[in-house]
């Protein structure tokens, strides 16, 4: 008799820890993607001429840059205007757009950008 108590107990005992020995279940933060979470990084290339356009995807859900455009080119080697792009970034990533740099090296160069991007689908 005294084993079927202990063995009762033990049962109980077991069931009270089972919750306790669960694997978490992590709850994840939907962070949709808007101009807010989907942001351009512009940063100096390693050879202190070139400028590097990074987009960093700050939501939880994956995007596609669509197309990158470079307007009010002044001296810039890289073509104004639209280029067309096909580029997957998942989420909490980032990734190089472009890289621009002067046409003369010698001389002062400057230009606006944007982007456009979709949710992945």
């Amino acid at each position: 008799m005294a084993r079927h108590t202990y063995l009762g107990w033990a049962l109980a005992f077991s069931t009270l820890l089972e919750p306790a020995c669960a694997p978490a279940t992590r709850q994840t933060e939907v962070v949709p993607p808007s101009y807010e979470t989907i942001v351009a990084e512009p940063e100096d290339s390693y050879d202190g001429i070139h400028q590097q356009i990074f987009i960093s995807n700050r939501s939880s859900v994956a995007i596609v840059v669509t197309g990158f455009r470079l307007t009010e080119c002044e001296n810039v080697a890289n073509p104004c205007g639209l280029k067309p792009l096909r580029i997957m970034i998942s989420p909490h990533q980032r990734m190089l757009i472009a890289t621009i740099g002067p046409e003369d090296r010698d001389r002062h160069y400057s230009y606006r950008y944007s982007w456009t991007w979709e949710t992945a689908r």
